[in-house]
């Protein structure tokens, strides 16, 4: 559904000026990632939480690390091929910057299958973070920024075409689009997530995604029209509909997997990976976690029982 996309020219240039807006506050974390990286890196993105609050110290900072290919990323032979074999490997930050500690999570990524993840991956890994507002903290050159802004075109135009055919015969305002879309999403990657997520990031960029949503209906006529007051017609045909819902099942069903398994990755990519597991779910769903030194230590062999508890609460989902 995604392999053949319509760019209009008007959502290329908004949301190329959207990535390129200075965002100097994190300006010394990326410095700080990218000579962890070493040499190969072509562009560094930011998203997430931090970025919507426009503050580092406020979490996480979540970093895409865009890579000319995986022979250069960082770390060995082994982290290389797993990065090959199921990108992206993530690892972990720490920088001190007088009284606060900065933390950084790093995706690495090579800029092909980037590309391809905005594009054509059905699993919404890449092009649902990515729908939502980046910046480009640092470009090698103008190809590798022109590189980066396409994956950033294409992600958003993935998700309309991924999801507004699960709303056919709707009409619905730009707020509930994307809040539903964004759930479908989340339903495909086993995550925590806490209730009313979705609203809060919305909110937080709701003008942006009106004017995407506006744009990117110009090549999407079949999927959607304007219905006047702020609200859209979803007129995707009925066959399209139940293509689209089989995806999503398949995805909800592929996701979990998926997950699994780039946890399992992290475990040699990640340090201090268990810590932060723990905090995220506990910052996302309040549910509280005993981090013993066996689980640190060993988290694929004692980290199952946890999992399976989170899993049987709805913690994870």
């Amino acid at each position: 559904m995604t392999g053949d996309h319509r760019i209009p020219e008007a959502l290329a240039d908004l949301i190329r000026r959207e990535a390129t807006i200075a965002a100097p506050r994190f300006t010394v974390i990326a410095d700080r990632v990218r000579s962890a990286c070493g040499d190969g890196v072509e562009a560094v993105l930011l998203y997430g939480s931090c970025l919507r609050g426009n503050d580092e110290t406020a979490g996480v900072v979540d970093l895409f690390v865009l890579v000319g290919d995986y022979g250069r990323a960082p770390g060995g032979f082994l982290q290389r091929a797993f990065n090959f074999l199921l990108p992206p490997n993530v690892y972990f930050l720490e920088l001190a910057r007088g009284t606060d500690t900065l933390r950084c999570k790093y995706a690495v990524i090579s800029t092909a299958d980037f590309e391809a993840g905005a594009r054509c991956w059905l699993q919404p890994y890449v092009w649902a973070r990515f729908a939502q507002p980046s910046r480009l903290l640092y470009c090698r050159d103008e190809a590798a920024r022109d590189d980066a802004c396409r994956g950033l075109v294409s992600a958003a135009s993935s998700f309309l075409e991924n999801t507004l055919p699960a709303m056919a015969g709707e009409t619905l305002s730009t707020r509930e689009i994307w809040s539903r879309g964004f759930r479908l999403s989340y339903g495909a990657e086993l995550r925590p997530e806490r209730a009313g997520r979705t609203e809060a990031l919305i909110a937080a960029g709701e003008d942006w995604f009106a004017d995407v949503t506006s744009a990117a209906a110009v090549a999407l006529p079949e999927l959607i029209t304007p219905a006047g007051a702020g609200t859209w017609r979803i007129t995707a045909a009925e066959p399209a509909r139940r293509r689209c819902l089989r995806r999503w099942r398949l995805r909800r069903l592929q996701g979990p997997f998926l997950s699994v398994l780039r946890w399992i990755k992290a475990a040699f990519t990640f340090s201090g990976g268990v810590d932060y597991a723990v905090w995220k779910i506990e910052r996302h769903t309040g549910v509280r976690i005993e981090v013993t030194e066996r689980l640190r230590r060993h988290p694929l062999l004692y980290g199952w029982p946890v999992l399976w508890r989170l899993w049987r609460s709805g913690a994870l989902r």
